[in-house]
């Protein structure tokens, strides 16, 4: 059975609340990079998929110069750089560090490898943004004020 392609499962899901809420996290995450990425720096997107969030960072950005890791999925943007690992990446090169919704998926010594790349990878200033997929569900509402005894006293 053929693995429904990354955009199907994300952005053009068949569902309209995940693709509501996939769309909205691009929306946020475009605004967010916009904001901290410092003027010609460089962004670099950790878990590209395809290279939409930085050819839509770069339509919105045109002054950065645009760097993806992705090991698994070819870019859909020929002219976004690509690099499988961060290992790759030069060091003190990256002023903008992005990491929507991937770094829960990566095992315990596959994430402390990420930090120490991270860092080497990072400029001193460097901005890092991201975020992590909600996978319990949404947290309960908080209780409005002191609960009642669950029983009167006899």
């Amino acid at each position: 059975m053929r693995q429904p392609s990354y955009q199907t499962q994300t952005l053009e899901h068949p569902n309209p609340v995940a693709r509501f809420a996939h769309r909205a996290r691009l929306r946020t995450g475009l605004r967010l990079a916009a904001a901290l990425a410092p003027r010609d720096g460089q962004a670099l997107d950790f878990g590209a998929a395809d290279g939409r969030f930085l050819h839509q960072l770069g339509r919105r950005r045109p002054d950065l110069r645009r760097l993806a890791v992705e090991p698994f999925r070819p870019l859909a943007y020929p002219f976004i750089r690509l690099r499988h690992s961060l290992a790759e990446v030069e060091s003190a090169s990256v002023d903008l560090l992005t990491a929507f919704e991937v770094l829960e998926h990566l095992t315990p010594a596959e994430l402390a490898d990420w930090i120490v790349q991270a860092r080497r990878v990072c400029r001193p200033g460097a901005r890092p943004a991201g975020s992590g997929a909600v996978m319990a569900g949404p947290a309960p509402p908080p209780h409005p004020g002191p609960r009642p005894p669950p029983h009167p006293p006899p």
